[in-house]
């Protein structure tokens, strides 16, 4: 992870292109914790999306068991 930290020198991360020199790098680690914390509730809603999915499925299936009798 740390192999680009030569001063001066880039390394990428995901979409997020760290400069180490002197604060940056603390800048670019922030940045990157935002990213996570965003990922995260990307991922929550994405939960939220496949949990209504299921509930709507649930429904359909017992209309056509109704159908059916």
């Amino acid at each position: 992870m740390f192999m680009g930290m030569i001063s001066g020198t880039k390394w990428e991360h995901k979409s997020i292109i760290c400069v180490p020199y002197r604060d940056s790098f603390f800048a670019c680690e922030k940045e990157r914790k935002r990213e996570r914390e965003r990922e995260r509730e990307r991922e929550k809603v994405r939960e939220k999306v496949r949990e209504k999915e299921r509930e709507r499925e649930k429904e359909r299936e017992k209309k056509r068991e109704k159908k059916r009798e």
